[in-house]
């Protein structure tokens, strides 16, 4: 289960219907989950930071998310 910065970015986005945010958004959990490390040290896992360029494409409204989480 998500934490709960996790829960609240899922809760804000589940009335979305528009197929290419909603695409977007699954298409970045999943590069998220295919790089979270598994095995034994796995629960050490503090983390990486973003990209850059993602905050290019960001709006203001969910870049500050974005910085409050990364805080």
């Amino acid at each position: 289960m998500p934490t709960c910065p996790s829960s609240s970015e899922f809760r804000t986005h589940k009335d979305v219907t528009n197929p290419v945010y909603i695409m977007g958004f699954l298409t970045q959990w999943k590069m998220y989950l295919d790089q979270l490390p598994a095995g034994p040290d796995a629960h050490a896992y503090t983390g990486k930071k973003l990209d850059p360029t993602i905050f290019e494409k960001v709006n203001g409204k969910a870049f500050v998310v974005v910085v409050d989480i990364e805080r």
